[in-house]
């Protein structure tokens, strides 16, 4: 068991859920945050704003900050990355899929 939430009631028992909580913890904190280490965290606020995004550029970047998190390691993990028009900047639709061998879990974000 591992208590990676910010509130004790909340106790994490697998493996996957570890990874995507790890995950989370990565893509909602910038990479400027955290002072001692540079490559934690993301930027995804740097593809909001380029007129011709690129999906492949975008989905390497997510892959790359996968590839920190420690318990997805082990598992095959699929990045879909979707972008919808918004009003002053583009939205990009993110779904990622972790496979083990018993089921599938999800988790989307939305960047804006």
């Amino acid at each position: 068991m591992i208590d990676l939430a910010l509130d004790s009631r909340l106790f994490l028992y697998d493996e996957i859920d570890w990874g995507l909580q790890e995950l989370d913890l990565i893509l909602n904190t910038e990479n400027t945050e955290l002072i001692t280490n540079y490559r934690y965290g993301s930027n995804m606020y740097q593809f909001l704003w380029q007129l011709n995004p690129s999906l492949d550029a975008i989905r390497s970047y997510i892959k790359e900050k996968i590839a920190l998190c420690h318990y997805l390691s082990k598992y095959k993990v699929d990045v879909d990355v979707s972008i919808l028009d918004g009003e002053l900047r583009n939205i990009y639709y993110v779904k990622i899929s972790v496979y083990s061998n018993d089921a599938v879990k999800y988790r989307e974000y939305q960047f804006r």
